[in-house]
């Protein structure tokens, strides 16, 4: 009660950031404003595909192990001239 009587009308209880008065030419764009507001999911998803895609690369070289060692998916494959990774 004391903090919301001592304000001013229109104004914060905790005073804002000082910061830029205005914004740049990307910001001021649609696109520019979009990815400023959305930077940190973005950044998010990009890290989370770059792991992602580490974790099937590791996979695929264990597979033509697998499809060597195994005699009944090597005969599956056995018309394929290439390996099974390319």
């Amino acid at each position: 009660m004391v903090l919301e009587s001592s304000r001013d009308l229109g104004s914060s209880t905790i005073a804002p950031k000082k910061g830029k008065t205005k914004a740049s030419k990307w910001l001021a764009t649609p696109l520019g404003f979009f990815f400023y507001l959305n930077r940190a999911t973005i950044i998010s998803w990009l890290l989370a595909d770059g792991v992602i895609a580490l974790m099937y690369g590791s996979i695929y070289g264990d597979i033509d192990t697998f499809v060597s060692s195994n005699k009944l998916i090597s005969q599956m494959f056995a018309n394929n001239s290439t390996t099974l990774i390319n």
